[in-house]
């Protein structure tokens, strides 16, 4: 009897450790939060769920934040601004423009001038799947 439960409970964990692996690999993943330093001024994150990256201003410094992304399997390059100011965040969503599991980086940055497109001081770089 011994010997059946314990081949039982063997089967069991193997199928759990199937299905749950399953159900992760179907799956696109948010990134991880990155800011810049020196000081802080600037947070990006991306979120799977309508391909958003979310860019915060953290700094009362009169600069805006942005989020430099790319996503070479679609042929994305883009700088991202946040100009609302101290305090605020921007969310920029590509939607259907994504291509889903595609590879999705990014990096904080302190916003020089909007105008000219110049940005200084980014983060170290943060990835999800789309």
């Amino acid at each position: 009897m011994r010997k059946i439960l314990t081949v039982l409970a063997m089967f069991m964990a193997v199928f759990a450790l199937i299905l749950g692996t399953g159900t992760l690999a179907s799956a696109g993943t948010d990134g991880p939060q990155v800011c810049n330093s020196g000081p802080q001024s600037a947070c990006v994150k991306f979120y799977n769920n309508g391909d958003v990256i979310r860019v915060w201003d953290t700094d009362c410094d009169g600069h805006a934040a942005v989020a430099h992304v790319w996503a070479p399997s679609d042929g994305i390059y883009d700088n991202l601004w946040n100009t609302g100011g101290c305090g605020t965040y921007a969310d920029h969503s590509y939607g259907t423009s994504m291509t889903e599991g595609i590879a999705v980086y990014y990096q904080a940055c302190y916003g020089i001038s909007y105008a000219a497109g110049t940005y200084t001081r980014c983060s170290g770089t943060g990835g999800g799947r789309s």
